[in-house]
Formats: C-alpha cells, sequence, structure tokens
C-alpha cells in the first residue's frame, strides 16, 4: 500500500512516538474504507456466482466461496498483535479489524468457520452456538441427530470459535453473547433440566462420543447435578434424591420404597442408554431414619420380603441400629420369627443371623442336617443336571453385581473392572459366616458411593491420593454404626490387587500352562522358580485369597479362560462345609480342592466330575445349613410331585 504512513526515513521503519502513531492508525483507516466497499461488492458476486468468480481470481476449483472468505479473514483477524509487537503488525491488525467490521456490518454475512462440508457463508446476527471443530468433530453427527437440541441451537447459526472471537473482538456482538459448545449448552436444552426417558438415547450417543479427557467425566456430572427425573409417582425430583438406579441393593429398597423417590421404571425400559448416563448422574444414599422408616410401613409380603433381603445385605449397617432404638415403633420387624413368610425364601442361617442383629432370639443351633441314605454323588450329579439351571441363575444373581459383565473376563487387553470383581470376591472367601448377598452388597455401596470405579480403573502407583480420598470419605462420615466395616477391612489387599493388577491376571490367565507341582506357586510369583528372569514380579496373594483362588479359577473356567486338568484340579473350594458333606457322604481324608476333585473323578467319571461347567457350586449350595438346596436334591431323589415342584419355585425365588 503506498500510502503516505510517517517513517523514521534513518531506520527505514514506521515513526514512533504519539502523534506519528495516531497519523498512521487514522491512515490504515482511511484505506480500509476504501478497501471496505470493494471487498462488500466482492462478498456480492461470490454469493451469485462463486465458479466464475473464483475462476477469474485463478483459485482452485476444489475452493468454496465459504473457504474462501475464512481464509481472508483469517489472515487479515485471525491473530491478535502481542502487546510488544512491532509498529507495521499493529497497523495490519488495525486495517484488518476495520476492514472485516466495514464488510460484516454492510452484509451481515460471515464464514461460519467449518473446512468440512458444514462450511457455508451465514448471517452473524443469528449467530447461537460456536464449536471447536478440532475439539469436539466426533460430538456433532450425535448433537445434528438430537432435535431438542438442534430446536434449541439451530444449525444454520453454528460458527466456530475463531469467527466468533472475531466478531466479537472488532464490537459487533458483545462477548459471551455466541456461548461455546460444551457440557452446559447440552443439558442446557433440556427444559426446566428435566430429563425424560425418551431423551436418553441422544445424551447416552452424546456421552459416548465426547472426549474422554482427563476431567471430563467429572465436570459432566457436576453439570449435571441439578437434573430432574421422573419418579414413580409421576413427580419430577432431583435426580441425586431417586432410588432404584444403582444395583441390586437399589432395586430392592425400590420394592418398599414410597413412589415418590423411586426412579419411574420407563428409564430403566431405556436399557444400555440409561445404565451409560446414569454413571454421570449424582447419587445420595438415602439417610439411616428415613430406610428405617420405609422398613417399618412394609405392609404387603411383597414389601417385607424385599426388607428381609435389603437388611440381610446390610447387617452392619446404621439401619439396624435406627430400627433397634426405636423397637417399640418397629412394628412387624420385632415380631418376625423363623417360620415367617417374608423371611422363607432366606437360608436357616441368614434368617438366624438377621433376626440375630434384630435382637430377636432364633430358636434352634446352626446343625447341618443328615442326608437321607439314597443321596451320593451320583444322585447329586443327577439331580443338577435336571434341575442345576435355574439353580445356578440364582447362584449367579446372588454372587455377581448386576453392573458387571462376567463375559468381560475374557477381554483382550483385559477388562480391569471384571478383573478387580472377580479377585474381590476371591478376597472375601476369608470372612465366615456372611453370604454372598452380603459380599455383593459391599461392591453395590461402594458403586453407589462412585467408589469402585476408582478402585477398578485407577492404578494405585499413579493414583494413589485417589484411593486416599475413598478412605478419607469412609473415614470422616458421621454416624454412629460404621457401614460394611467388616469388608472395608480388605481395602489394603485390595490396593495390592489393584496395583499389581496386570501381573495378578498374567498368572491366572496363564494357568493353564503350569504343571501341577509349579501351580502350588500361582500366588507366590516371587518365589516362582519357573518366573526367575522373567521380570515378572508381585507380592504374594496367598495369605490374601486363601479360599478365594478356587473362586476365582472356578470362574474363569466358566467363562473359558482356562480349561486345562490343573485348573480344574483347583475349582473345589475346601470349605469346612464343603468337607464335612463330602464326609457325611461317605468320603474321609478329604482335604483339599485336589483331593475333591480326586473323589468326584472317581464317582462320576472325569467329565461329570465338573458338574456340566459348574465345578463345585453345587456342592456349595448343599453344604449350606438346612439349605433350600438340599431340600429339592431329596425331593428330586424321591419323585418330585406338582407340590414339590411349587416347592420349588418357592426356593429359588
Amino acid at each position: 500500500m503506498n500510502a503516505a504512513f510517517q517513517i523514521d526515513t534513518g531506520r527505514a521503519t514506521l515513526a514512533l512516538g504519539q502523534a506519528a502513531t495516531a497519523t498512521n492508525t487514522k491512515i490504515a483507516k482511511a484505506i480500509a474504507d476504501e478497501v471496505g466497499p470493494l471487498l462488500v461488492d466482492l462478498l456480492a458476486d461470490s454469493q451469485l456466482d462463486w465458479p466464475q468468480l473464483g475462476e477469474r481470481l485463478g483459485l482452485s476449483s476444489s475452493l468454496s466461496a465459504a473457504g474462501f472468505w475464512r481464509s481472508l479473514w483469517e489472515k487479515l483477524v485471525g491473530e491478535v498483535p502481542g502487546e510488544d509487537a512491532a509498529m507495521d503488525v499493529r497497523l495490519l491488525d488495525t486495517f484488518g479489524c476495520a476492514v472485516f467490521r466495514h464488510v460484516v456490518e454492510r452484509t451481515g454475512v460471515v464464514p461460519n468457520g467449518f473446512a468440512d462440508e458444514r462450511g457455508g457463508l451465514v448471517q452473524f446476527r443469528g449467530l447461537n452456538l460456536s464449536v471447536n471443530p478440532g475439539y469436539l468433530s466426533s460430538v456433532l453427527p450425535a448433537l445434528l441427530q438430537w432435535p431438542l437440541f438442534l430446536d434449541r441451537y439451530p444449525v444454520d447459526g453454528w460458527c466456530t470459535e475463531p469467527v466468533r472471537d472475531w466478531i466479537e473482538r472488532v464490537g459487533l456482538v458483545l462477548e459471551g453473547r455466541i456461548p461455546s459448545l460444551g457440557m452446559a449448552e447440552v443439558l442446557g436444552c433440556l427444559p426446566g433440566g428435566r430429563l425424560p426417558p425418551s431423551e436418553m438415547p441422544a445424551l447416552a450417543s452424546i456421552l459416548r462420543l465426547w472426549p474422554s479427557n482427563l476431567g471430563e467425566s467429572t465436570r459432566w456430572r457436576g453439570e449435571a447435578a441439578g437434573l430432574l427425573l421422573r419418579a414413580r409417582n409421576g413427580a419430577w425430583v432431583p435426580a441425586k434424591m431417586l432410588i432404584g438406579r444403582l444395583g441390586m441393593e437399589d432395586e430392592l429398597l425400590a420394592r418398599f420404597a414410597p413412589d415418590s423417590v423411586v426412579l419411574h421404571p420407563d428409564y430403566v425400559s431405556a436399557g444400555r442408554d440409561f445404565h451409560y448416563v446414569e454413571q454421570y448422574l449424582p447419587h445420595r444414599p438415602p439417610d439411616a431414619s428415613s430406610v428405617a422408616g420405609w422398613c417399618v410401613n412394609a405392609t404387603t409380603n411383597e414389601q417385607r420380603t424385599a426388607v428381609a433381603d435389603w437388611l440381610i445385605r446390610n447387617l452392619y449397617g446404621p439401619v439396624i441400629n435406627v430400627l433397634r432404638s426405636h423397637r417399640e415403633r418397629s412394628g412387624w420387624l420385632f415380631e418376625l420369627q423363623e417360620d415367617c413368610s417374608a423371611l422363607q425364601h432366606l437360608a436357616v442361617g441368614e434368617r438366624r443371623l438377621l433376626l440375630s442383629r434384630l435382637g430377636v432370639d432364633a430358636s434352634t443351633p446352626d446343625v447341618l442336617t443328615r442326608l437321607p441314605l439314597s443321596i451320593d454323588l451320583r444322585v447329586i450329579h443327577g439331580w443338577w443336571a435336571e434341575r442345576g439351571v435355574a439353580w445356578l441363575k440364582k447362584f449367579d444373581e446372588r454372587l455377581w453385581p448386576a453392573s458387571v459383565d462376567r463375559s468381560a473376563l475374557k477381554a483382550e487387553p483385559f477388562d480391569r473392572t471384571a478383573w478387580m470383581t472377580l479377585f474381590s470376591l476371591g478376597v472375601f472367601r476369608r470372612y465366615g459366616r456372611v453370604t454372598d448377598q452380603q459380599h455383593r452388597g459391599f461392591l453395590d455401596f461402594l458403586n453407589s458411593r462412585g467408589w469402585w470405579q476408582t478402585i477398578c480403573e485407577v492404578d494405585p502407583e499413579f493414583g494413589a491420593e485417589a484411593w486416599l480420598g475413598i478412605l478419607r470419605a469412609y473415614g470422616e462420615e458421621r454416624q454412629t454404626d460404621t457401614v460394611f466395616e467388616l469388608w472395608m477391612d480388605s481395602f489394603p489387599r485390595l490396593y495390592r490387587v489393584a496395583r499389581w493388577l496386570n501381573v495378578y491376571v498374567h498368572l491366572f490367565q496363564t494357568l493353564d500352562r503350569r504343571e501341577s507341582g509349579s501351580a502350588s506357586f500361582l500366588l507366590s510369583p516371587a518365589s516362582d522358580p519357573s518366573l526367575s528372569g522373567s521380570g515378572i514380579d508381585a507380592p504374594t496373594l496367598s495369605g490374601i485369597l486363601r479360599l478365594g483362588q478356587h473362586l476365582v479359577i472356578r470362574e474363569l473356567l466358566r467363562v473359558d479362560v482356562l480349561s486345562s486338568q490343573v485348573a480344574k484340579q483347583m475349582a473345589f473350594a475346601p470349605r469346612s462345609s464343603v468337607i464335612d458333606l463330602m464326609t457325611r457322604l461317605g468320603h474321609d481324608n478329604v482335604q483339599t480342592s485336589t483331593d475333591i476333585f480326586r473323589v468326584l473323578v472317581e464317582e462320576l467319571g472325569a467329565e461329570d466330575a465338573c458338574f456340566g461347567g459348574a465345578y463345585d457350586i453345587p456342592l456349595q449350595l448343599l453344604a449350606t445349613t438346612d439349605s433350600a438346596a438340599r431340600r429339592d436334591v431329596e425331593r428330586w431323589a424321591d419323585g418330585m410331585s406338582e407340590d414339590d415342584a411349587q416347592d420349588l419355585e418357592t426356593d429359588l425365588r
């Protein structure tokens, strides 16, 4: 531009000083006033016949009109000069901003900034949303399929964040008037913050595609804190107040809690989409007094059965203490007897344990009833072959948390959540007089607080502070009775498993490659001669898993991770009750898993010794004090009548 700028002839640069700068700035703006109308005309021509104009300008035929204007404005106003920028740079910026403002003011048109097929020329006064396409490009297709979002932010009003910055910079719009696409904008399109079941698929697809950078999930939870969901009675309630969302424990609560605090069933009907969204929704466990009140107010047998189920999973929680402290107002709970219909679905040991915690005396001691002489291993195998499917389904429901996919144990690379759950169930075998339901209840408890996700996904080597946060939160809770204190004692053991999880997973995955002799070193990699020089090293598990190793191996056999004879020999937990059962069946000198398997092979043959892939599960069921399974095998051996079939249905509930 051959204009009369004031220069320093000695230095061949633009003159400095306040007066010279003001003069040069005025000249730059004057040039912009002359160039602006020319660009206005050029913009009009580009909208009328871009191919002809592009050819006349010598541009590539692949360049669109929007692409041309985007690149032009990017050169003129795309970079803000720094504080120490040279005078010529600042004058060029002044010129560029003045030209841009002139053209946009008179035409109202800007490129939306998108470099793909979404690129176009739009009216800047209609802009309603700015997007960082480099960061959120994967999310845009899902947003374009969500009518609710498009109603709030019509797509012809979208632009990129740089375009918004240009417009704000030259003063055409106030800063912040065009919001930047983020979590608040996604959730803000929900009227009144209400999230109905019908919107779950759309929101789930957006969450799945949203970048999973560090901290994003936490920010989503923060934005979702005020969302409302529909309760079972139809009212809109803060999501954190609703139960019936998180696993079996919540499902049990929902069976006897008031409709006003229970999630509407339509959400659960949304299936995987709801469960994906649910992990970002806030949750506040109901206080002990409220739950105690729901227990007392249960009136139907179905509700009272659910109360018994929930209490047996929370024997060491504060609700029991609240009920006992208000015994005179707790009604039916303190009139319970072992033969009450609300307790008939529980094993006798569970009934007595519950009554004991409530302070209601049980009527008879724990004695393993004698099996009829007609019952032997062959009869048990026949019973299991015919009835095992139903019993196995019930067993798995009590053992495995509903939120964990057992088949994920086969995934490559290994699934930390599935393996941590399996090892945890093995660790909990060390506790006597507690049930699989209570173990699973503890895992559901951790999951409801968001702690189980940390335990499964955060490697303690790199995230020890997150683990410490769990202890801090648990230890500082203000309550009269420590929830799940018995299981929380295993926290250091879970830490060790998580810290060296990759090593322990490898050891169990490769059990099939071991001979019987080397299998004894499975839990002690540091002293395993076969691993010498391999670089595989981790602390021993022998004091942690104990009987739990048999559960881990059994479950790996059941999902076909393992298949060897060595693994099968180790799949039978030699619990004292199982040893006692074997003795009553006439098999003495049985002490180990290998002993149990040897007897089964001798009596049933190698194929039938595994009980159709259930391994020690039939024996575990029959070894339970006065178990429903034992009653069923006796009925089966005697020839089941119609009444017996109804009894079986009752036992399996």
